[in-house]
């Protein structure tokens, strides 16, 4: 089930350094239906690449294990929804497609604004409980793994190549990159481009974003890196841009005809050598303040305990990372829309996940916002909580609820 990486997946060098590294935590997305199931951990290891410059885990789980029943389901998050829409209108205007391929298309949270704009739009995912989701609303979807393996089958299923191909978050997920641009390239029409959104390794370092390093999330980009990525496979940058998905993401465009970069691109390139987010030293550091972030949370939550129950909200990978790094087994439930996750209890605990029906029936004296990155959306749905918000990043934070502060 685990193999370990001893060469950049991007570059193929062998020139990587160790720069952080987590104790045994179960799989994310290992959710069980009953309370303190022996599940399996792994440990995760942070790699950064002195040829390339991209961070990678060492650690490879079985694809089949980590996405064939998963259990996230992007249309429940009401900002997700909001931004796919912002992205459909995005693809519009700058690409302005005929015909548009998404790689991991989830729930069909781009899919559905995309037809409805008149454009063609497939989409591929390894999940199969997700694809049927997609499926029921009426949309192009198929239950398979892009890659070179299946290109054959993904153009017969397609017919015709398309203008566009897309990965929202899910480029990660892949354990071969290089192979997917391939497969990409293959499938593109003349004058076809590739669109990313990838988690900033930017955004990682600035907000302390360790809480997303885990087993699914393969590879951490910066536009440096995936400038040397794409151009190994014959893709240029055009644009750059960062958007606040998942607490800060980078947008890239790309063709396979080599021009200038906007602006942005260029300035993001930048400001990525003045931080030193290409040295590797940057990413020791990273670890030191990730650790010191840790210890300081859990010292807060063991005293904000002493005063009453606390809950967390959000049962995302990020929930699991801290019940499991900062050894949170104190909190009281987890807090979760998602009728995937609902009803079942998280990965390796006794700690059972509730619907927000739930929350508002037994309110807790805090509320752990393990999904730290949707804080205010969170705070906004529930108006009428009156206890104490606890945000871990990108430092910590209390907040009493509006009701409960004096005037």
């Amino acid at each position: 089930m685990l193999d370990d990486l001893f060469t950049c997946r991007c570059c193929e060098s062998d020139d990587l350094h160790e720069v952080f590294s987590l104790p045994p935590i179960p799989l994310v997305g290992a959710f069980t239906k009953e309370s303190k199931v022996d599940v399996e951990k792994f440990p995760i290891t942070l790699l950064f690449c002195q040829s390339c410059k991209v961070l990678q885990i060492r650690e490879n789980i079985d694809e089949q294990i980590l996405f064939n029943q998963y259990s996230f389901s992007s249309s429940t998050i009401n900002s997700l929804v909001t931004h796919f829409e912002d992205y459909a209108a995005w693809i519009k205007k700058l690409v302005n497609p005929k015909s548009v391929l998404e790689v991991g298309s989830n729930d069909g949270i781009l899919l559905l604004p995309l037809q409805k704009m008149g454009i063609r739009a497939f989409g591929v995912d390894i999940s199969s409980n997700i694809t049927a989701i997609a499926g029921a609303k009426g949309l192009n979807v198929k239950n398979i793994k892009f890659g070179v393996q299946n290109q054959t089958e993904i153009s017969g299923w397609i017919r015709e190549k398309v203008d566009l191909i897309t990965a929202s978050n899910t480029f990660p997920h892949n354990d071969d990159p290089n192979g997917f641009l391939k497969t990409a390239r293959m499938l593109l029409s003349d004058g076809g481009k590739i669109s990313l959104e990838v988690m900033y390794a930017g955004s990682l370092e600035e907000n302390l974003q360790w809480d997303t390093i885990y087993h699914e999330h393969l590879h951490f980009h910066s536009l440096t890196s995936l400038k040397n990525l794409f151009e190994r496979n014959g893709f240029y940058i055009e644009h750059a841009e960062i958007t606040n998905m998942h607490a800060g993401s980078l947008r890239v465009l790309a063709s396979r005809v080599e021009g200038a970069m906007t602006e942005s691109a260029q300035k993001i390139l930048g400001t990525e050598e003045h931080r030193g987010l290409n040295r590797k030293a940057t990413w020791i550091e990273f670890a030191k303040r990730s650790s010191s972030a840790i210890s300081i949370c859990r010292e807060k939550l063991i005293e904000q305990n002493l005063l009453g129950p606390i809950a967390a909200y959000g049962a995302s990978g990020r929930a699991t990372m801290w019940i499991h790094a900062a050894n949170l087994d104190f909190i009281q439930y987890v807090v979760d829309a998602s009728p995937l996750r609902a009803g079942h209890y998280m990965p390796g605990s006794d700690i059972p996940i509730q619907s927000p029906s739930y929350f508002k029936e037994a309110p807790p004296s805090a509320v752990f916002v393990s999904a730290w990155n949707y804080f205010d959306g969170i705070i906004g749905q529930h108006p009428e909580y009156q206890g104490t918000w606890i945000a871990p990043l990108p430092v910590y934070l209390q907040k009493k609820s509006e009701k409960n502060e004096k005037p």
